[in-house]
């Protein structure tokens, strides 16, 4: 029997290309913002494109923040993309000083501007995990990273030769990119694939 992954919906970001890769894993896939059909699946995704303030005030809004803490106490796999990975953050300083999920102890600042590269910072770039030695190239359109108090959470790394960053955090049953695995080719299809196989 097929698996259910649901994406919630909160009206930030276009997320097609996330949705092709998850039916090509063989997943039933649902968009949406109701709260029984998100606690009902099997595993659930919080994607993102955009600003802070903006996806953390929608996600109130439908009190989508509830709804996401007790899926995640349930055990069941969650994973953030991008702006789904930051709002798992304590704070960010985009715009206004907006506070966050807290999920993981960090909080979310600006790029420099001083780097040696254009923000936002748009493109491939090598990403360094702690559990292997191996390392691949994967997508990123940002111009905010976080920052974490619990380096303990620090899953990947992204360090282009200008600036060291968080790529990735993980903590029990929950994991998130600051790049778009669903725009990175076979590897990051093989990410959301390992993430699909928790179910």
């Amino acid at each position: 029997m097929k698996k259910n992954v649901c994406i919630i919906d909160y009206k930030v970001g276009n997320i097609r290309s996330l949705i092709n890769a998850l039916i090509s894993l063989n997943v039933n896939v649902s968009l949406t913002d109701d709260h029984d059909e998100i606690l009902n699946s099997d595993a659930v995704i919080l994607p993102g494109v955009g600003s802070f303030h903006h996806g953390m005030s929608n996600l109130l809004d439908k009190k989508l923040d509830q709804v996401i803490f007790d899926f995640i106490d349930s055990g069941k796999p969650v994973m953030g993309i991008c702006l789904g990975m930051q709002l798992m953050m304590k704070s960010s300083e985009e715009f206004v000083k907006t506070e966050g999920l807290g999920i993981f102890d960090g909080h979310v600042k600006k790029l420099p501007d001083d780097l040696g590269f254009s923000v936002p910072h748009i493109g491939w770039e090598q990403v360094n995990f702690t559990d292997s030695s191996e390392t691949y190239d994967y997508f990123f359109c940002h111009s905010y990273v976080a920052m974490l108090d619990n380096k303990n959470h620090m899953y990947a790394e992204c360090d282009n030769g200008f600036y060291k960053f968080c790529a990735a955090v993980m903590k029990e049953n929950v994991v998130g990119y600051q790049f778009h695995p669903e725009k990175s080719g076979k590897y990051g299809i093989k990410l959301i694939q390992s993430f699909v196989n928790k179910i």
